[in-house]
């Protein structure tokens, strides 16, 4: 590995590390209901995911059906959501290396590499992930 490799992994090291107490403290601080400085920014964002699900779920206890659909929904978005990445990447502004989304429907179904990446198949090796090379720096 060149020195340029092992320099990137320092910084990045040292820098989850150095953003890891911050976070931790700031984590620690919520999950006790104290108040801290970014509640003027997150509370918003907050009250609008509160509001678009209901204030009341929150307080309901969570048996198994419902942590099931929750999750089965919140895949099912996050396959959505690559999926419309994978059809419109030759519009995004990040995409580095120019490819257009006709490359990754010809190396595969779009709906396909959505959902290996939404699900735990993802690691296992196959001939089936070649289109995840489409994402350029991403990956």
């Amino acid at each position: 590995m060149t020195a340029s490799g092992w320099l990137q992994i320092i910084i990045t090291l040292a820098a989850i590390f150095l953003l890891s107490i911050p976070t931790g403290r700031y984590m620690a601080r919520i999950n006790m209901g104290q108040k801290t400085r970014f509640d003027r920014f997150f509370d918003p964002i907050d009250n609008a995911i509160y509001f678009l699900i209901g204030r009341k779920v929150t307080s309901q206890a969570m048996n198994w059906k419902v942590y099931a659909f929750h999750m089965l929904a919140t895949n099912m978005a996050m396959a959505l959501i690559i999926y419309a990445v994978y059809v419109l990447q030759d519009h995004l502004p990040l995409n580095q290396l120019g490819f257009s989304a006709e490359l990754c429907l010809n190396l595969g179904d779009g709906v396909n590499q959505a959902a290996n990446l939404a699900s735990s198949t993802t690691s296992i090796p196959s001939r089936n992930l070649a289109p995840l090379t489409t994402f350029g720096n991403w990956f």
